[in-house]
Order: structure tokens, then sequence, then C-alpha cells
């Protein structure tokens, strides 16, 4: 094999590889990016979700249904899913707040859950 070859097979190799390394990094870092960006969307949905079914039982004054009941559990364990070092006082304050027949009392019950809230979506 001529030197020419070899030398044009060795700058061929040369300019490849440094082109995949970076297009291995440059893929990875979109990934992570996309997990980040799909665990925030999941835990803003979370908080929606935690909301909403917190809305249902607190217009249902003669009672809760089991449905709304039951929406109620799940979207509180997945917020406790989403934000383990939320705390669980606040949510059980939430949950007992929804006995009340009074309004007043019952978003009083709620702001501290929601204060803790957004500062932990701002925190990220």
């Amino acid at each position: 094999m001529s030197d020419t070859i070899l030398v044009a097979i060795i700058t061929a190799i040369a300019t490849t590889i440094p082109n995949i390394i970076i297009a291995i990094i440059k893929n990875k870092q979109e990934l992570k990016l996309k997990k980040f960006e799909t665990l925030e969307l999941a835990k803003r949905q979370a908080i929606i979700d935690y909301l909403d079914s917190l809305g249902e039982c607190f217009t249902s004054d003669g009672g809760i249904l089991i449905q709304q009941a039951q929406k109620y559990q799940k979207s509180a364990n997945r917020l406790i899913f989403y934000f383990p070092n939320l705390d669980i006082d606040l949510i059980e304050s939430a949950r007992n707040s929804i006995q009340t027949c009074k309004s007043e009392e019952k978003i009083e019950a709620v702001m501290p859950l929601i204060k803790e809230l957004s500062k932990s979506i701002k925190d990220k």
C-alpha cells in the first residue's frame, strides 16, 4: 500500500471520529433535556390534577361523592410521588378541609400547600 493511500485513510478516519463523538455527546444532551422537560410537564400536570380534584371536592357542599374522593386521592398520591419533599401535613390539612362546610376555612387550609407547590416549581 502506498503512503498516499495510507495518509488518505488516516485523514478520513481522523475527520470522521470527532464528528461521531460530537453527535454522541449532542444526542445525550438532548435526551437529558427531553427527560427534564417531560418530568417538569408531569409535575405541572400533577399539580393541575390535584387542584382540579380539590376544587371539585370544595364545590360539593352536601358531601363528597365516591368518585370525587377517589379522584382526589389519586391526584394526591401523584403529587406526593412527584414532590417527595412536600410536607405531608399540608396535604392532610387540605384533605381534612374538604369536610369543612365553610369556604373560608377551606381556602385557608389549602393556601399553604399552594404556596409550597409554587416554591417547588420556582426552585427547579
